[in-house]
Parts: structure tokens; C-alpha cells; sequence
């Protein structure tokens, strides 16, 4: 990530994107400080954050560092941007969200743009009592996973949601798109699973089991661009 081919690749995109990032970098790093200082005072298990296995913790660990190559390169704005970009396309009226936090200015956008449902989990937590500015007039809806699994959780023009929710069950990700209206949008990120979808035995990770749970729904057409940790789009007929 940080040396000077990763470095050129980058510059070269930005040079022919018209692009403004939702947020400017500062923004990104002063959100997951927060964050990555809030972790730090609560029991959490040191053995996975040595090993880099808690991908949820070590998202904010990353961006908390302004010397992280995450935030001196175009990457950063390359995977919120294709996001944001998506989102503007679908021009939902309903849109479900499961990671605000991983996503703040994205769920800002949402929040003053579309009917926003956020599921409550950990990245609700995060929002409400960490990062909720008092100049932004939060409205929003909230669901449970439960909610999700039985399918009471009403239907959307625009899903986002990371691998994460659905890794100890890649079926879950059936509910999602059953949660989808006509013509909607889900966008699955983080689908690369650290880049086993790409190697020689991919058939055996959770990222390809969960592309065969999305391929065997009749109706749908689904889409994988590699591109930074992986993206997986979904467009129901």
C-alpha cells in the first residue's frame, strides 16, 4: 500500500475522476480517533487485535493514524466515492444502513436525503454516542438483525452493508436482498474476504459461499468489482 507503484496508481485516478470526496481526510481520521480511543478503554480481546483478526476494531485503529497509507493516498476517497457514487445513482427513497460508523459522511448524506433505517448494532452505538453532531438534525429508523431474520423489517430502495454483519452466516445475506424492492440496490462491501475470493482454493471461503447464496436467487443480477477490499452490488429486477 505504500510504495511508489501504489502511490502512482492512485494519482493517476485522481487526475482523471471529478471527484470531491464527502469528507476530507482530517474528518475521517478525527471520527475513527474517537473511536479507536473509546475501544481502547473497553476489555477487549488483545490476542485478535495483535493478529489483525478483529477487522471491525482495526478499521478504526487504521484510519485513527494520519500517517496511515490509508489516509495518503487517493485510496480512502477511491472506496467512499464508489459508494457515494451508487448511492446518487439509485436515488432511493428508502435506504437501509447497517455501518454508519465505518461510513460517517455517507450516512450523512442518507440521513438528509432519503427515509434512513440503520440497524442497531455496534455502529449505532458508535453514532449516538460518539459521533452525532449537534449541527446535523439526525432522523432515522431502527431495526434489529432479528428483524432482518424474520423478515419484518420492511423493504428498501438501497441496502448498504459490510461482509461483517452477515460473516457467521453468509445465508443472512438472502434476507437482505428478500428486504430489497423492484429495481433496488444493495451494496455488500468488504467482500473480498482479505483476498481469499481471489486464490487458487476460493470455493472454501465465506466470500465465495456467500456470491453462491446471491447467484441461486432468482431475479437478481449480481456484480463484483475487486477493487480496494472487494465490493459486491446487487440490482433487483
Amino acid at each position: 500500500m505504500n510504495n511508489n507503484n501504489d502511490q502512482l496508481y492512485y494519482s493517476k485516478i485522481e487526475k482523471i475522476v471529478k471527484y470531491k470526496s464527502l469528507g476530507e481526510i482530517q474528518d475521517t481520521v478525527d471520527v475513527s480517533t474517537k473511536i479507536y480511543e473509546y475501544n481502547n478503554t473497553l476489555s477487549l480481546d488483545q490476542r485478535r487485535e495483535a493478529l489483525g483478526n478483529d477487522l471491525a476494531t482495526r478499521f478504526f485503529d487504521l484510519f485513527a493514524k494520519e500517517d496511515s497509507a490509508w489516509n495518503t493516498s487517493f485510496v480512502s476517497e477511491f472506496y467512499a466515492g464508489y459508494a457515494e457514487m451508487l448511492y446518487l445513482a439509485a436515488k432511493p427513497a428508502k435506504t437501509l444502513m447497517t455501518n454508519p460508523a465505518f461510513n460517517y459522511e455517507i450516512s450523512k448524506l442518507m440521513n438528509s436525503s432519503t427515509d434512513l433505517t440503520l440497524v442497531n448494532n455496534y455502529q449505532l452505538d458508535y453514532l449516538e454516542n460518539l459521533l452525532q453532531d449537534n449541527a446535523v438534525n439526525w432522523s432515522y429508523n431502527t431495526v434489529t438483525m432479528q428483524d432482518i431474520e424474520n423478515e419484518t423489517a420492511g423493504t428498501y430502495d438501497f441496502i448498504f452493508l459490510t461482509m461483517f454483519e452477515i460473516y457467521h452466516d453468509v445465508s443472512m445475506v438472502k434476507n437482505f436482498c428478500n428486504a430489497l424492492n423492484s429495481k433496488g440496490t444493495m451494496l455488500i462491501s468488504y467482500t473480498n474476504d482479505d483476498a481469499r475470493l481471489y486464490s487458487a482454493e476460493n470455493e472454501y471461503s465465506q466470500a465465495y459461499e456467500m456470491h453462491q447464496e446471491l447467484k441461486s436467487i432468482s431475479g437478481v443480477n449480481v456484480y463484483h468489482s475487486p477493487a480496494i477490499t472487494g465490493h459486491t452490488v446487487v440490482i433487483k429486477d
